[in-house]
């Protein structure tokens, strides 16, 4: 049996601290006062919680382990501590579509340069979200297996395509619609 860390205390007093030199009264069934106690036993550092915030009122992100400003964070439910959820808005969007379309940040990264980084059918940058087609044909729903993604989109002509119902003859059918009005207007 490894020998006790701090000696019985001289003076035989089994009320205070067996700690050398500290004169309180020890902690509920310990041999030391509180102090020494969770000095002895704590860890160094307490883990970072979901409320917490740094000097500068910034938010620990769970997901890229970073401190950020309150603002990169989505609200929360009322399960939330503090109202906001524990990963960034980038991190979230990251891990929705890791889950619901099976491609990662970096193969997402790697199509959007493949495009040149504009969106495959308006050839704008969106200042708004990027949205992921996929072929609703192979896994119907929102869901997508990651086979079926057929490129990266402006939210707005994601809406368009999935309100023509993927068909590529709805599509040229608006199309002639389009141009039919233009050449009205034109003469």
């Amino acid at each position: 049996m490894p020998a006790p860390l701090y000696p019985p205390r001289e003076d035989g007093n089994t009320a205070l601290c067996r700690v050398p030199g500290c004169d309180r009264i020890k902690y509920r069934g310990t041999t030391m006062c509180g102090k020494h106690w969770s000095e002895r036993y704590s860890t160094p550092q307490r883990p970072i919680r979901a409320a917490d915030r740094d000097g500068q009122g910034r938010k620990y992100c769970f997901g890229c382990r970073v401190w950020q400003e309150v603002s990169n964070f989505h609200k929360g439910s009322a399960k939330h501590m503090d109202g906001l959820k524990a990963r960034c808005k980038k991190c979230s969007s990251r891990e929705y579509r890791a889950r619901t379309y099976g491609i990662s940040a970096e193969k997402m990264d790697a199509m959007l340069k493949e495009q040149g980084g504009i969106c495959a059918v308006c050839g704008i940058d969106p200042d708004h979200k990027w949205a992921v087609d996929h072929d609703h044909s192979c896994c119907p729903g929102t869901k997508s297996c990651g086979r079926c993604v057929r490129g990266i989109l402006c939210d707005r002509c994601n809406t368009a395509i999935g309100t023509l119902g993927d068909n590529s003859e709805a599509v040229m059918r608006a199309v002639d619609y389009l141009r039919a009005y233009e050449q009205r207007v034109v003469r």
